[in-house]
């Protein structure tokens, strides 16, 4: 998972992809939150 998130962030300094990355990052953000509260019931 590391490796994604260091992908993610040497991919964000290219400008052009500023915005896609931002998506990408709630996407992943919010897919972690949901999976972690799945694992907590």
């Amino acid at each position: 998972m590391e490796n994604v998130i260091d992908n993610i962030i040497a991919f964000s300094f290219d400008g052009k992809h500023k915005e896609i990355i931002k998506s990408l990052n709630f996407l992943c953000h919010r897919n972690i939150h949901a999976s972690y509260n799945e694992q907590r019931r």
